[in-house]
């Protein structure tokens, strides 16, 4: 009986240990994490490294040294004098920009991943699925301490370009730092004339009619095919394939601030989620989760949740990311949250929802990376770095 006994109690601690999380690898060095990520990138390939502060050592021949990678280095003397310095790493590439303002005049170098300047241009880029994206209206009302912000509004138009610098299209004002891409094809934004799906050369093949110019958020399915549009009060389909819209009605939310600022698409393309909050409430949350065909997979659940990343599908499951979590959300203007720990939330399409707390030094504004049921968050902020795997079943 003894043998057995013991088998029933190690399934028992399996369970328990199962349903905890327990992180990975944790650090508060950026470099460690790159060099750990190095030596593990075969079993992480969606991870990515991230760029450190300034090394303002002179220890090697060549002077002070700004590490990108292990294998990348930029030389320190471009980075004098500028208000800001790298930007992040993007998931789906592995570029960088520098900005330099002069005055009211500001200027974006682009490097590519080791380091080599790529080229040189006015006014404020971003990279994103391997293109670079330029507003083409002024920028001076964007303060000089946070040039990101532009980002944030719409220009009138956006420029696309490559490596070389060179123009390949032109394109409605996006919202780039919301955008999805079915692999290296087809990218859907938001614009100042509605949603667009276009291509790599900055063809459009897709512009949303169904809401006017509501706000909204939207995303591409992983294989193509579809498209999500959310407004305050609907959830649009459109079909790539067949060509034919679906709207579908959603309730708004018991308050008025409540808004669809969240849509993300499962890995198999089967399900997307919509997210919505109130962004003055703690722990008032919606979340719905619909089929591939438009039909609602489950009743919208009400959850004590505050999502301030996108959130994440492992499987059937929809986690969500509170980093940092804190009670309350009277911060005085301009003013971070001190780090902390974060809030995982786990909300399959049928069964219990689980919360865990994870602890850490977790900030706004950290890196995270998906692998499986693998998290990864990265803070460059004198924060820590954890790797943890979410217990999902």
């Amino acid at each position: 009986m003894r043998p057995i006994i013991l088998f029933v109690i190690s399934l028992f601690v399996s369970a328990v240990a199962s349903d905890t999380i327990k992180p990975l690898f944790e650090t508060d060095s950026v470099a460690a994490y790159n060099r750990w990520l190095e030596e593990h990138r075969d079993q992480y390939p969606r991870f990515r490294p991230v760029l450190t502060k300034a090394d303002l050592s002179t220890d090697s021949a060549a002077g002070p040294t700004r590490q990108m990678r292990r294998d990348a280095v930029v030389p320190l003397s471009e980075l004098v004098g500028l208000q800001v310095g790298f930007r992040d790493f993007f998931e789906d590439g592995d570029h960088c920009v520098v900005y330099h303002r002069d005055g009211r005049a500001v200027t974006s170098t682009a490097y590519d991943r080791y380091g080599r300047k790529l080229f040189e241009t006015s006014g404020y880029i971003q990279h994103r699925f391997n293109l670079w994206f330029k507003d083409t209206t002024a920028q001076d009302s964007v303060p000089e301490q946070q040039p990101w912000r532009r980002h944030d509004q719409m220009a009138e138009s956006t420029e696309v370009l490559n490596d070389e610098g060179e123009v390949v299209g032109v394109l409605p004002g996006l919202s780039i730092q919301g955008a999805s891409s079915h692999g290296d094809t087809l990218i859907v934004a938001v614009s100042r004339s509605g949603t667009v799906v276009f291509d790599r050369r900055a063809r459009i093949r897709w512009r949303d009619s169904m809401f006017g110019t509501a706000a909204r958020v939207a995303a591409i399915s992983p294989d193509g095919r579809r498209v999500a549009v959310v407004t305050q009060d609907s959830v649009g389909l459109h079909d790539l394939l067949i060509g034919r819209n679906k709207t579908l009605g959603i309730r708004p939310g018991t308050a008025t601030r409540f808004r669809a600022n969240k849509v993300v698409w499962s890995d198999d393309s089967r399900h997307f989620a919509v997210y919505r909050a109130d962004g003055h409430v703690l722990d008032t949350a919606l979340l719905w989760t619909f089929t591939s065909d438009g039909e609602g997979a489950v009743k919208p659940r009400r959850l004590k949740a505050n999502c301030d990343g996108r959130p994440f599908w492992m499987g059937d499951t929809v986690v969500l990311i509170e980093s940092p979590y804190y009670t309350d959300l009277h911060w005085t203007a301009n003013k971070q949250p001190p780090a902390g720990p974060c809030r995982v939330t786990a909300v399959p399409r049928r069964g219990r929802v689980q919360t865990w707390m994870v602890k850490g030094r977790f900030g706004e504004g950290s890196n995270w990376f998906q692998q499986g049921r693998y998290l990864a968050s990265v803070n460059k902020s004198g924060g820590d770095v954890v790797v943890f795997q979410v217990p999902v079943k």
